[in-house]
C-alpha cells in the first residue's frame, strides 16, 4: 500500500478550529507581553531620571535605533511564531482527528454492509491502539 495522501486538512473543523485559536490566542498573548515589557523598559530610558542622559542627541539617537530594531525584530518574530503555532495546531489537531474520522467511516462502512479491511492509522496519529482493540472486537462480534 502506498502513502496515504490528505484530502482534506480540516477533517474536524469545530476541533480543529479549537486547537488553532487557542494556539493562536496563546502566542498572541505572549507576543503582547513580550512588546509591553520591552516598551516599558524602553519609557524607562526616556523617563525623567534619565533626561540628562537623553538630552545627548547621540545616546538619544542610539535609543531610538535600538527601539526600532527591537520592533522590527519583535515583529518578525511574531510572524513567525504565529505561523508555527498556526501550522502545529494544525499538525497536532489532525493527529488526533484524523483517526477518530477513520474510525467513523470504517463504521458507516460496516452499517452500508461494506467489507471493510483492517483499520489502520497512518504512522503518527494518536491513539494506534485503538485501531488494535476496535479491529479486536469486530473480529469477536464476527465469531
Amino acid at each position: 500500500m502506498g502513502i496515504v495522501r490528505r484530502k482534506r486538512y480540516l477533517i474536524n473543523p469545530g476541533l480543529q478550529l479549537t486547537v488553532i485559536g487557542f494556539n493562536l490566542i496563546l502566542a498572541l498573548g505572549l507576543i503582547l507581553i513580550f512588546y509591553v515589557a520591552t516598551s516599558y523598559l524602553f519609557s524607562k530610558f526616556t523617563g525623567m531620571d534619565t533626561a540628562a542622559v537623553i538630552n545627548d542627541p547621540i545616546i538619544a539617537e542610539m535609543i531610538d535605533l535600538e527601539r526600532s530594531r527591537l520592533n522590527m525584530i519583535l515583529g518578525l518574530s511574531s510572524i513567525a511564531i504565529l505561523f508555527v503555532m498556526v501550522l502545529g495546531g494544525m499538525i497536532l489537531s489532525n493527529r488526533i482527528a484524523g483517526p477518530i474520522y477513520r474510525i467513523r467511516r470504517h463504521m458507516l462502512d460496516l452499517l452500508d454492509g461494506k467489507q471493510v479491511p483492517d483499520l489502520k492509522f497512518r504512522k503518527n496519529d494518536f491513539f494506534p491502539e485503538l485501531a488494535d482493540t476496535y479491529n479486536d472486537l469486530l473480529k469477536k462480534l464476527k465469531k
